[in-house]
């Protein structure tokens, strides 16, 4: 399960204009509700409300974006964080970008404090 932030071209996230909302979305594996289900869902909890409240992101990139940040959060866990502290879980705070042409960048990785 992933919170995400997002918002459309290049309006920031962090520190946006007055007014403007970003997008906000948990996204998750459906086998997080039931075992038997392989899909990966966006439970919405606001619009981006210059993106005239329709998602940012398209579902394919929701399910790119979901696999590519549990690959990146179990690749610190086994290989960063665990060996040195015995944790189990760890929140990461992860900034990425779909480009133009639909490929995914993740720019940053930093644990969560």
């Amino acid at each position: 399960m992933f919170p995400i932030n997002v918002q459309i071209n290049e309006v920031p996230v962090v520190s946006p204009p007055d007014s403007v909302t970003c997008e906000q979305f948990i996204a998750l594996a459906g086998s997080d509700i039931n075992p038997l289900n392989r899909e990966i869902a966006a439970d919405y909890i606001t619009y981006s409300n210059i993106n005239h409240s329709k998602p940012v992101l398209t579902h394919q990139q929701i399910k790119t974006l979901y696999l590519a940040l549990d690959a990146v959060q179990q690749h610190y866990l086994y290989n960063v964080r665990r060996p040195y502290s015995g944790a189990n879980n760890v929140a990461l705070d992860m900034e990425f970008k779909f480009d133009k042409n639909g490929k995914l960048y993740i720019k940053q990785v930093r644990p969560y404090r």
